[in-house]
C-alpha cells in the first residue's frame, strides 16, 4: 500500500513523518549544524519531493546553491536503508533527487 500518489510524494511523506528523527541524526552524526539550521534545508529537499514533475530546473538551481541542501542530501543518501527507510520507488526518487542536488 502506498502513503501517496506517487514514489516521490511517498518519500516527501516518509521523509516529513520522520523529521524530528532525521534532524537529529544529521546534526549529531554528521556535524552540518543544528536541527534549526538544517530544518530548511530538509523543508527545500521535501519540498521538491512533493513538487517532482512540477519543480523546475530553477528550484533545483537554487537548491544547489544553499551548501547546507548538498550536504543534507549527501549525508541522507549514505543513511537510507531500503526496506528499513522507505520501499524502493520512494527511495530511488529520493536519490534522483540528491543527484539533482549534486548529492547522488
Amino acid at each position: 500500500p502506498h502513503v501517496a500518489e506517487s514514489a516521490a510524494a511517498e518519500a516527501a511523506v516518509t521523509m516529513l513523518r520522520n523529521r524530528q528523527a532525521v534532524l537529529q541524526d544529521a546534526a549529531r552524526r554528521a556535524g552540518l549544524g543544528d536541527r534549526e539550521e538544517l530544518d530548511p534545508a530538509l523543508r527545500i529537499l521535501v519540498g521538491l519531493l512533493a513538487r517532482e514533475g512540477g519543480a523546475g530546473e530553477d528550484d533545483v538551481r537554487v537548491a544547489r546553491q544553499i551548501p547546507t541542501v548538498g550536504r543534507l542530501a549527501a549525508f541522507l543518501a549514505q543513511r537510507m536503508c531500503v526496506p528499513r527507510d522507505m520501499g524502493a520507488p520512494a527511495a530511488a526518487a529520493l536519490q534522483r533527487l540528491f543527484g539533482a542536488v549534486g548529492a547522488g
